[in-house]
């Protein structure tokens, strides 16, 4: 992976723990959006760390939903 290419990973790695201190949803959505459409100029290995946080994201979703059906 070239310099270019991890500043971006690094970068948007840094946005989804700064949006998730001061979430909304549309911050949320666009940052995955954007990491959905770069994610194939990524080698294999970032690849799959960008599927990993997309899958952390939906888990944490479906638990709040859970959370939100309980009350």
């Amino acid at each position: 992976m070239d310099s270019n290419q991890s500043s971006i990973l690094w970068h948007l790695m840094q946005s989804a723990h700064e949006n998730h201190l001061h979430e909304t949803a549309e911050t949320q959505l666009s940052l995955f959006d954007m990491l959905l459409k770069l994610r194939p100029e990524f080698p294999p290995k970032e690849q799959r760390f960008i599927d990993l946080m997309i899958k952390i994201r939906e888990v944490k979703v479906l638990i709040d939903e859970i959370n939100h059906d309980n009350t």
